[in-house]
């Protein structure tokens, strides 16, 4: 797993993982995982305009599947923000699996009805809260990613 502490700064955040994830990559890691809320932590109406709609998805889905063929290594992308149709100001909470070749294998919503805040305790600074997931939450996604109900990749 690659973790780094996330900020409101797309770009540094995804040079910071490319980093990382480069170097897990050359010690021989052929799955790498990336946390929740990777690309963009910070105030609700910045996540806004980075949600990208799946499968499809725009640059950072773009420069994920870059990256994954590149390091020639499958990656786990542990919440991603998923456009919600339809509702701008809603989206998923999505782990996205990218195969080696950079291709969707799979993406998992934690679950559709979720809002980006809480919403019965939005927080007072202003700042958009990530609700933390366990660790053993996340392997059990790349475990099912890997090996899932529709077999090997």
């Amino acid at each position: 797993m690659v973790q780094h502490n996330a900020g409101t700064d797309v770009e540094q955040n995804l040079s910071t993982l490319e980093t990382l994830s480069s170097q897990a990559a050359s010690e021989g890691a052929q799955l790498i995982t990336w946390a929740e809320a990777f690309a963009y932590l910070g105030r609700h109406d910045g996540k806004k305009e980075i949600l990208e709609p799946l499968p499809e998805g725009g640059p950072i889905l773009d420069r994920c599947r870059a990256l994954a063929t590149k390091l020639n290594c499958d990656l786990l992308l542990g919440g991603f923000h998923e456009a919600m149709p339809g509702d701008p100001d809603r989206c998923y909470n999505t782990s996205v699996y990218l195969n080696r070749q950079g291709r969707n294998h799979r993406h998992v919503p934690q679950d559709s009805s979720v809002r980006c805040e809480h919403p019965e305790r939005p927080a007072a600074d202003g700042i958009q809260a990530n609700w933390p997931r366990r660790q053993s939450r996340l392997r059990r996604k790349a475990r099912w990613a890997r090996l899932g109900p529709y077999g090997l990749l």
